[in-house]
Order: structure tokens, then C-alpha cells, then sequence
């Protein structure tokens, strides 16, 4: 049994308790609310299971005392039924068992008041390819049939369900075993050859690796790879099962006190059981590389960078000294202006005194513009309009990837490595790890907790070195208990000419508060104006908010309106902050995005 499983046994256990529970037995209530606080601490402190329960539901856990039992019940029993449906749908790796798990929580609330029944049929259900799985009670004429009946199912499941912790031969284990030793032997020599100052850059270089054998299908099985900082364990660790319940990445597989550094995976046909040549190969490294380059080089460096890509295409390619991010490039039948954007901000001035120079350039030439990562929607727009194309740097390689050439970017990068500053390379896989979660968390109730903690995360990852310090409280109230903000930032900012600067002359902004809204939809004008309730003079007049959606597009116009009452309210998508995520992990100071987003609601 995986320790997935046994973790979640134990929650499914806990909540059958919970919901047997009798308004006469308070000792026994708060054993079992105090024995599921234990076990949630010990889920987060190992990274176990992705599960994040409401605060509210924590402080009751933990307490020792019971001032009304059956509010306490409802609370810890309904948050616990929507986080166990939330892990079976879509976060936890596992086939075949669905039924059976919803049955047995469906079981479970039986025992539930019917109030606590009606309140647990309420909650939103997940969607998977277009199924909504959620425990469900409606309907039911008598309770007693309806449990013989699932319990029946239940039976018919567990003997249909397959694979649990199979073991495989110990001969292909010791071949796998073999196999991947060697690849990451040879993955790690040749990083150490040739890319020593960038080595601890690499997602599995110097570091402990764990791999697991998973996710079994008729042909193949998923070997998936994790790494950790690990000074004491540099070591390849395969486990010898076939994993049948494990969660997804990037959370813990087995008991470890620490955060994957990254992750990776790939399948291996049985009938073989040979790893891909692909898997840690020369192409791998080279890709990883190249990721690696562009977010530390600077930007003398990446105009040597496309300069010689360029080249290689048969164009020609001059430059203004004075200006060497300008470059014209001429060849058969081509003629661009091209400007390389590598600035750590990026602002209005900015995209109005490049336009200009571009188009202040002779006529016959394209006007082009290209970026390491992509910027926002409104830099992007604002060129599209002025009928300047959009490229990306890493449009330069992708040929070489797909042709198999990629030893040209490798001789090239490792030719300049000595002229590039690094910066710290957990940046880097901190980036990656938060793109990952904001990706995998659950719209709507079930994971609105997560996504608060993941907005704030990635608040202070884009942010926090904007601050000097920087100060921070999640689900901070005010003095009367009346308010509650989901992130409190103190703008001690540290340069009079950022965004933070201005808003605080701007807006009295003393304060930052951030708002994390995880709706299933696009929000309305309604919740836009509920978060205005926070502003006050005394903390200042600007609120950010998060989504996942962003806002429907009539709040622009909300928006502008707030604007001249004095109030500046700014929004960030889930795709907006992933890309903002990639901009910072590839040397960028997002923050320029603010300040375009308050430019244009000053010119709307």
C-alpha cells in the first residue's frame, strides 16, 4: 500500500467517524477532530496529498474544547467530503476505483443530520471530460435499500479494481535499474564536462532522484522521476512496485521532508522494458540549456545570440552601434527591422520610442519585435495594432530541436557560459513548481483554500524583491474581526521609481492588499465592487485581485469608473501570472505589467 493510500484511508476513516458521531459523545468528537488535525499537519509537512482545508476548519480541529458540536460537525464533515472528491478527481494517479470511493463517502453521510445531507448535495461537483463526480444523497426514498445497494457496488468494485502495488520481476527491476543509472550517469557527466559553472542549474544534476513506476496500462507503464536538494544523496532511488495510487506531481509519493526541486516523466513499453534513447539524452540537455541561457543572459549577449542564429538561416544581419538591440536583417525576399526586447521593465515609454524607430526605419523592411518570453496581452497588442509582428528567441532553435541539430545551440552556449552572471537556481525550479500547482488547482470551492495559498506564493515570488523587507499576512482582518483580506503586503518599496512607489503617492496605498477569486467563471462587476469594501484612507486605495478567469469585459468600464472615484483595482488571470511567472524565471521583472495596466485604464 502506497503511502497515498494509507493517508487517504486514513481521512476516509476519520470522516466515516466524524459523520457516526452523536450529539452525546463530545469526548469522542474531539479526539477525532484533534486526531484529523494531527493528520492534516502531517499530510502538509511531507507534501502527501494536494488537500487544503479552510482555516476555520483547522482551528476547530485543533481545538481541545466543543462549544457546539453539531456546527463543528457540519463544518469539519462537509469541508472533508468536498476535499476527499476533490483528491479523486484529477489529483491523486489511480485506476479503476472511483465507484468505490464515492460509495463508501456516500455511505459514511448517511449517518450525517439530514441538514448536514441537504448541505453536502449542494456542494459544486468536478468535472472531468465533460462527467461530474460528487457525492450525491437527492432523492432517496429509503436510505436503508439504497446502502445494501452500494455496498453491493462496492463489492463489485474491489474485485474489479487491479494493480495493487504490483511487483515487478526482479530481473527487469534490476535491468531498469541499469538502465537508468547509466542515462543519468551520462546525463551528469556531460553537464559537468561541459557546463560546469551552470551545472547546478539542471533539473537532475547533483541532486537525489527518485523514480516510481506507475499509472499501468495494458502496454506500458509511467516510470515518473522527481528530484531534491539533497547535499548527503546524489543517488538514482528506483522502487521495485508499480505504484497504483500515488498523487500527482508536484506533491510526495512517500514520506519526504522536503519540495521536489522538479519532476519529469515517459513511458516504458512492457513488452521491453527498455527506456528511450530520448530520456536524458544530448537533446534533453540541450533544451534544458537553452532554458537555462535565456534566463540569465543579458541583453548584449542575447543580440550575439540571435545575431548568430540568424546568420545561420543565409541573412544578413547589421546593426546600430549606438543601438545594437536594433538589428535589420536582409537575405532573399526578406527585409525586417527587428528590435530585441530583454529589459528587466518594460513601460509605456518603452513600447512608444521602439514603435517610433521602427517605424522611423526605411519602409521596405518588416517591422519585427521579438522577446525571450511572452509579454503581456497588452505589449502584444498595442504592437499587432501598429502592424509590428510578435517573435520569440526561442522561434531561433526550435529547427534545430526538431532536425536533430541541437549540437550547434550546445556549442554556442557553451562557448559564451563564462560571460553570463547566474542568479540562484531554485528560482528557477520554485517558478516551474508554482506554474505547475496554479495549472492543477481545482476551479470553485473545493480548491479555493489552495489557490489562496498558491496566489500568494506567487505574489511574493513575483514581488518580494520589490520590498525592502518584504512584510506579509494571508487572511489578514481588521481590529473589529469584520474584514477579512486574503494577503496583506506592507509597500516598503525599495526604488521611488517602481509601480509601488506610484501607487503610493498616487493612492495612499500604505497597504497592498491582494484578493484571490477562484471561480469557475469569468467574475462580474458585483464581486469587483465587494473588494472596494477594503479601502479605506487609512490603508490606501488600490486592491489586486486574482482569478482564474479574470473579469467579464464590462468591468473595464467598472474599472475607469472606480478609477475616478480615486480607486485603482488591477486584475491578473491565471494565464496572465503564468506568463508573468516564465518573464521573472527568465530574468524579467514582471512588474512593468502593472504599470501598463494602470497606463491603460488612465488613457481609457
Amino acid at each position: 500500500m502506497t503511502e497515498t493510500r494509507k493517508y487517504f484511508e486514513k481521512l476516509v476513516s476519520n470522516f466515516d467517524a466524524l459523520c457516526k458521531i452523536q450529539n452525546d459523545e463530545i469526548i469522542r468528537f474531539v479526539q477525532l477532530k484533534n486526531q484529523l488535525f494531527a493528520l492534516l499537519i502531517e499530510i502538509s509537512n511531507y507534501k502527501l496529498l494536494e488537500i487544503e482545508m479552510p482555516k476555520l476548519c483547522l482551528d476547530i480541529a485543533e481545538s481541545e474544547d466543543c462549544k457546539d458540536l453539531v456546527e463543528e460537525q457540519r463544518i469539519l464533515a462537509v469541508n472533508l467530503a468536498d476535499q476527499l472528491c476533490s483528491l479523486l478527481i484529477g489529483k491523486i494517479w489511480y485506476g479503476g476505483e472511483i465507484l468505490y470511493h464515492l460509495n463508501r463517502l456516500t455511505i459514511s453521510a448517511y449517518h450525517l443530520p439530514k441538514q448536514i445531507q441537504e448541505e453536502i448535495n449542494r456542494l459544486d461537483g468536478e468535472k472531468v471530460d465533460g462527467l461530474q463526480f460528487r457525492i450525491r444523497l437527492r432523492n432517496i426514498e429509503d436510505p436503508s435499500d439504497t446502502i445494501k445497494n452500494l455496498i453491493e457496488k462496492n463489492n463489485e468494485n474491489i474485485n474489479s479494481t487491479e494493480g495493487k502495488c504490483k511487483k515487478i520481476e526482479h530481473t527487469v527491476y534490476l535491468d531498469l535499474k541499469e538502465q537508468l543509472d547509466k542515462k543519468v550517469s551520462f546525463y551528469r557527466s556531460y553537464i559537468i564536462e561541459h557546463y560546469p559553472l551552470a551545472a547546478n542549474y539542471f533539473s537532475f544534476s547533483g541532486k537525489c532522484i527518485k523514480a516510481y513506476l506507475c499509472d499501468e496500462r495494458k502496454e506500458l507503464v509511467v516510470c515518473r522521476i522527481q528530484s531534491y536538494e539533497d547535499p548527503t544523496d546524489t543517488s538514482v532511488h528506483l522502487y521495485e512496485q508499480i505504484l497504483d495510487f500515488i498523487p500527482r506531481p508536484p506533491y510526495n509519493c512517500e514520506k519526504i521532508d522536503k519540495q521536489i526541486s522538479s519532476w519529469s516523466w515517459f513511458g516504458i513499453n512492457k513488452s521491453d522494458w527498455k527506456i528511450s534513447d530520448q530520456n536524458f539524452s544530448k537533446e534533453f540537455i540541450h533544451r534544458e540549456l537553452l532554458t537555462i541561457y535565456l534566463a540569465h543572459a543579458g541583453e548584449n549577449e542575447l543580440v550575439e545570440f540571435v545575431k548568430f542564429f540568424i546568420k545561420n538561416r543565409n541573412l544578413q544581419v547589421k546593426f546600430n552601434v549606438e543601438e545594437n538591440t536594433f538589428l535589420s536583417i536582409e537575405g532573399d525576399s526578406t527585409y525586417n527591422y527587428l528590435k530585441i526586447f530583454n529589459k528587466k521593465e518594460i513601460n509605456e515609454t518603452d513600447l512608444e520610442s521602439t514603435l517610433e524607430k521602427l517605424n522611423n526605419y526605411s519602409s521596405k523592411y518588416n517591422k519585427q519585435v521579438m522577446f525571450t518570453s511572452k509579454p503581456d496581452n497588452i505589449v502584444i497588442e498595442y504592437f499587432e495594432k501598429n502592424h509590428v509582428k510578435v517573435r520569440y528567441i526561442k522561434d531561433l532553435t526550435d529547427l534545430y530541436f526538431e532536425n536533430d541539430h541541437s549540437e550547434l545551440i550546445h556549442l554556442f552556449i557553451k562557448s559564451r557560459l563564462n560571460l553570463i552572471s547566474f542568479g540562484v537556481p531554485n528560482e528557477i525550479n520554485e517558478g516551474k513548481l508554482l506554474i505547475n500547482e496554479l495549472r492543477n488547482c481545482p476551479r470553485g470551492k473545493a480548491g479555493w483554500p489552495n489557490y489562496e495559498k498558491i496566489g500568494a506564493e506567487v505574489f511574493k515570488f513575483l514581488f518580494a524583491d520589490s520590498f525592502a523587507p518584504y512584510i506579509a499576512e494571508t487572511q489578514a482582518s481588521n481590529s473589529a474581526d469584520t474584514l477579512r483580506r486574503d494577503l496583506v503586503v506592507h509597500n516598503s518599496f525599495q526604488s521611488t521609481s517602481t509601480f509601488w512607489s506610484r501607487i503610493n503617492v498616487d493612492f495612499k496605498a500604505k497597504l497592498l492588499i491582494v484578493e484571490f477569486k477562484n471561480y469557475k467563471d469569468e467574475f462580474d462587476y458585483d464581486t469587483m465592487h465587494s473588494t472596494t469594501k477594503y479601502l479605506s484612507g487609512k490603508t490606501g486605495n488600490f486592491i489586486l485581485i486574482f482569478s482564474r478567469l479574470g473579469g467579464k469585459q464590462s468591468i473595464q468600464d467598472q474599472q475607469k469608473e472606480q478609477l475616478r472615484e480615486g480607486k485603482l483595482i488591477i486584475t491578473f488571470n491565471d494565464i496572465e501570472l503564468i506568463e508573468m511567472i516564465e518573464e521573472k524565471i527568465n530574468g524579467r521583472n514582471p512588474l512593468y505589467r502593472l504599470d501598463l495596466k494602470y497606463f491603460s485604464l488612465l488613457k481609457k
